[in-house]
């Protein structure tokens, strides 16, 4: 398996596109589930605040993963968002989480509020089943 992170945040898309990418809190749960749906996909959380929103699976073929849920994205924002995407695997992914998880890679370098927000992403994905 492979760790894999798309996503996108302030540093790569005005606020218009993110907004398209957007999960609320109450979808966090099904929107994690439905990355199970992608092809070789054993596990999926999706994180998203006001100013990211970020797709990690493990995956048999990351490459191929990323390819399926570019698409998926596309078709359902309406439009190819992807030169706004960054895309991490493995070693590199775990440290972007990191640094996302303590802040320093907010908007507001250091703030808090981003661990709880994936501390109950991740308690939405366990829920279901993800």
């Amino acid at each position: 398996m492979e760790l894999l992170c798309l996503g996108l945040n302030h540093k790569t898309a005005p606020v218009e596109v993110r907004e398209r990418f957007a999960v609320g809190t109450s979808r966090l749960g099904e929107a994690s589930l439905a990355l199970l749906d992608l092809h070789g996909v054993a596990e999926g959380i999706v994180i998203s605040t006001c100013n990211r929103t970020e797709y990690y699976l493990a995956a048999e073929d990351s490459s191929h993963a990323v390819r399926e849920l570019e698409n998926l994205l596309a078709k359902l924002a309406g439009s190819d968002a992807s030169p706004h995407f960054y895309r991490m695997e493995r070693a590199e992914a775990a440290r972007h989480l990191c640094r996302v998880v303590s802040g320093l890679d907010s908007m507001m370098l250091g703030e808090t509020e981003i661990f709880g927000q994936v501390k109950q992403a991740y308690q939405l994905a366990l829920d279901a089943g993800a």
